[in-house]
């Protein structure tokens, strides 16, 4: 009977922007492929209002203001900041005919290797990049650059961290929304609850549905010359890992899911997840501590108890190995303890509270970035205008010294013939200097009596005086 009538909602149910649950889905991905953020979290209103700006305004074809910053850098090597955010804050997201993805991310990177700048974008245009990545779905290039810094510059914020990974989740990418929360854990940012909730939720079903094949390596890899050939030698590498480089992708999920864990105040929900983080970062003595803080004040999650007596296994040390499966087996698990239901309750119950003062917060900090546009703006047309005029000073300068050539070329007829031969000019006739600029030799005292001393067979004998 459920069954059945599952299939008939699956096939007819619409989500959000047109998208239809397909007959492949199973039941338990039908119940996770929501999204969790009301539509009010996005902001559209006050997002369109810089629009409206006179300096946004103006720009009508952002294709040719592309292709002005584009010469911009061939010829002077250099791209200010505002200009790169103009052309982002102008692309409309209900035009995908203005713009191209490779021309935002050929920007980002031009704007990377210019010099003479400060090589930090504005946290306005980070913010627009992603956001128009994200409502155009955009997602494998999000993650690139993302996983790739210092090549575009690019780094999440709350907003946009939570909304990619609610639509991550949405769309059933739960490797994705894993690579985009440790993202946030490598940036140590932990101050929004809403924010932390979506990471813990989005490290758990990245765990959850995790697949040994998944291991996603967006890095930059240069292209090697077809000419070139390359001879692998194998040879063991080091076993060591710090815990922070080199990690794959189930490590830094669990060390993310470790560290966020940490900020967020429920109790059973905390410490769950820091045991089953402990247990794929493959920190064993943090496993073994939050085990037994587990069975003194929580109960145990039987999605926890699984995944963490799977992952004993990768533990090198028997003897340890098998303390960790004692501990784990004494602690019995809470048949009622859902692991994801209880991180979905609290993210509802968080943004019913936090709703307002978010929406309100993103809108004051729409009105900041539109002011502190307005003055950079201003500071960088006085910038050209102390260009104009010191150009200017040197052409005045440039030409003065043409005209006094010309007044004087009669006078300084030598002088002029040898300069203009590359030589140093030496005046034939050169002038003494005033007596008032000549240099005073010091008078030194002397004692008309004295006699120097002489030398009789390698001693110095003084001679008497009168």
């Amino acid at each position: 009977m459920f069954s059945r009538s599952f299939n008939c909602i699956r096939k007819v149910l619409p989500i959000r922007h047109g998208q239809i649950f397909h007959a492949h889905l199973s039941p338990g991905s039908f119940l996770q492929a929501r999204d969790y953020l009301p539509q009010t979290y996005m902001c559209e209103d006050a997002w369109n209002q810089r629009l409206n700006e006179d300096l946004v305004k103006k720009l009508d074809k952002p294709g040719e203001f592309y292709v002005t910053i584009s010469q911009k850098m061939r010829t002077e090597m250099k791209i200010w900041p505002l200009d790169v955010d103009l052309y982002m804050q102008s692309l409309r997201s209900d035009n995908s005919t203005e713009w191209n993805v490779q021309d935002v991310m050929d920007l980002l990177l031009k704007f990377r290797l210019s010099g003479g700048t400060t090589l930090l974008l504005m946290e306005s245009t980070q913010h627009a990049v992603l956001r128009l990545l994200l409502q155009h779905k955009h997602f494998k290039e999000i993650l690139v650059i993302l996983c790739q810094p210092e090549r575009y510059g690019v780094f999440l914020d709350n907003f946009t961290a939570s909304h990619i990974m609610d639509q991550l989740l949405e769309k059933g990418d739960h490797v994705g929304s894993g690579i985009v929360a440790s993202r946030m854990m490598l940036m140590e940012q932990f101050d929004n609850h809403v924010t932390n909730l979506l990471v813990l939720l989005s490290c758990v079903l990245s765990i959850k549905h995790r697949n040994e094949a998944d291991n996603p390596d967006y890095s930059h890899k240069p292209s090697e010359p077809a000419e070139r050939v390359l001879l692998r030698i194998d040879f063991d590498d080091s076993k060591y890992v710090d815990d922070h480089f080199r990690l794959d992708h189930s490590r830094l999920v669990g060390k993310t899911l470790a560290y966020c864990s940490s900020h967020v105040p429920s109790g059973e929900l905390r410490l769950n997840c820091q045991v089953l983080g402990r247990a794929f970062l493959q920190d064993w003595a943090g496993l073994q501590q939050h085990l037994k803080l587990l069975s003194q004040h929580s109960p145990l999650s039987p999605l926890v108890k699984e995944l963490v007596a799977e992952q004993l296994q990768a533990c090198p040390d028997d003897a340890l190995r098998e303390d960790l499966a004692n501990d784990l087996a004494a602690i019995a698990a809470k048949p009622d303890l859902d692991l994801v239901q209880l991180i979905e309750d609290n993210l509802n119950k968080s943004i019913r509270e936090s709703q307002d003062d978010f929406v309100n917060d993103q809108m004051r900090l729409y009105e900041r970035w539109s002011a502190e546009r307005q003055q950079l703006f201003e500071r960088q047309c006085e910038a050209y205008e102390r260009k104009n005029l010191m150009k200017q000073i040197k052409e005045k300068k440039k030409e003065l010294k043409s005209r006094e050539e010309l007044l004087y070329f009669f006078e300084r007829e030598d002088e002029m013939d040898v300069i203009q031969a590359g030589k140093t000019f030496v005046h034939p006739f050169p002038r003494e200097r005033p007596p008032q600029y000549r240099r005073k030799k010091k008078e030194e005292a002397r004692d008309e009596k004295y006699i120097p001393p002489s030398m009789v067979g390698g001693k110095i004998i003084k001679l008497p005086t009168d």
